[in-house]
C-alpha cells in the first residue's frame, strides 16, 4: 500500500486540524503552559503569514494532516521560520 505526503498552502478550513497538530506537539513535547500569547500568530494565520508575504503549509499523510510550517519576512530578503 502506498500513502503519499502532500504538501499545500493553508486553507481557512484547515484551521482547526492546524490547532491541533500544534497542541498535540506541545503536549508530547511536555509543554504544560498551554496556549497563549505565543500562540497569536496561529489563531490569525492568514494575517500573520500569507498576507506579509509568507507561507504557511500543511502537509498531509494519506488523509489525515501529519504537519504544518510557516515562515514570514522579517526584512530585507531575510525570513523567519516560526512554526515547524
Amino acid at each position: 500500500m502506498t500513502i503519499n505526503f502532500v504538501i499545500w498552502r493553508y486553507l481557512p478550513a484547515d484551521f482547526q486540524t492546524v490547532l491541533d497538530i500544534h497542541n498535540l506537539a506541545l503536549e508530547s513535547a511536555g509543554f504544560t503552559d498551554g496556549n497563549g500569547p505565543w500562540d497569536e500568530d496561529l489563531r490569525h494565520i492568514e494575517e500573520s503569514y500569507l498576507h506579509l508575504g509568507g507561507e504557511f503549509l500543511v502537509g498531509t499523510l494519506g488523509e489525515e494532516i501529519v504537519a504544518i510550517g510557516g515562515f514570514r519576512p522579517l526584512s530585507g530578503d531575510s525570513m523567519e521560520i516560526k512554526r515547524m
